[in-house]
């Protein structure tokens, strides 16, 4: 697990160019670490697991944002993508990842699954959510008027309403 500040890439992106260009950077952000990390045995289950939690991450904040824009409402998706992504990778970490490190040795048979989430994914998770979402918040009020000139025309005619200021 890693502190990784690069999901606010994809969330400018989200904003500028759509959900599409969100799904790119993560994809992007993660092959580009494979090939020069290798992945755990050759297998990019880590880089997987963090392309599933950059976009469980931004997804939320862009829908919501993308159709209410004010302060508040960045505020309250912030929240519940962070509750997005410690979910999902509760999950994921539960069915797909732990399963496959004790698989491969890279953690004993006999290692309490739900202990280990309850005390390490969990806490993680709702850490790196509300930091993640903090910086994004101060970098957003920052770059709010340049995102605005910036955005695709496709992104400009999705937002059902104008942006308020609140």
């Amino acid at each position: 697990m890693k502190l990784d500040f690069s999901d606010i890439a994809a969330l400018v992106g989200a904003f500028m160019f759509g959900p599409l260009a969100a799904i790119l950077i993560e994809l992007l952000k993660n092959v580009l670490w494979f090939m020069f990390s290798g992945g755990i045995a050759g297998v990019p289950i880590g880089e997987f697991a963090n392309f599933l939690s950059g976009l469980s991450f931004v997804f939320p904040i862009y829908y919501l944002f993308r159709y209410y824009q004010s302060k508040r409402v960045l505020a309250i998706s912030s929240g519940l993508a962070t509750i997005s992504i410690t979910v999902v990778m509760c999950l994921f970490n539960y069915f797909i990842l732990l399963p496959f490190y004790i698989k491969i040795g890279g953690l004993p048979k006999n290692v309490d699954i739900t202990a280990l989430i309850t005390y390490s994914i969990i806490p993680f998770n709702l850490l790196k959510g509300v930091i993640v979402s903090v910086i994004f918040f101060i970098l957003y009020n920052y770059l709010e008027p340049w995102i605005l000139r910036n955005r695709s025309p496709k992104e400009k005619s999705k937002r059902a309403y104008k942006h308020k200021n609140k």
